[in-house]
């Protein structure tokens, strides 16, 4: 029994940073719990990528769209209401 369920918590979503350990335990022991990644994680994963990406002579291009690109992933994210399918759909739409 873990400490929430000792506390009479019950959850049906867990927010988490993108840390490999927990997201293992969270598939391997908590199935029945909606694992979800802090989107603050997510988008600083994502532009540090595209930073180091930009560096690269052949991206230098790519530098100044990065701030866009995270704005579009924080749209995306706030306004799909936690429905994934939207927030995807949003993601890859072209507008």
């Amino acid at each position: 029994m873990s400490w929430n369920e000792k506390a009479g918590i019950q959850n049906a979503i867990f927010t988490t940073d993108r840390h490999v350990t927990i997201w293992k335990i969270m598939r391997l022991e908590y199935a029945d719990i909606i694992h979800q990644f802090d989107v603050w994680h997510v988008v600083k994963s994502v532009v540090k990528k595209l930073t180091s990406l930009a560096k690269q002579k052949s991206n230098e291009a790519l530098s100044v769209w990065i701030q866009s690109i995270s704005n579009r992933f924080w749209w995306c994210a706030e306004s799909c209401n936690g429905n994934v399918k939207i927030l995807r759909e949003k993601w890859q739409s072209p507008v």
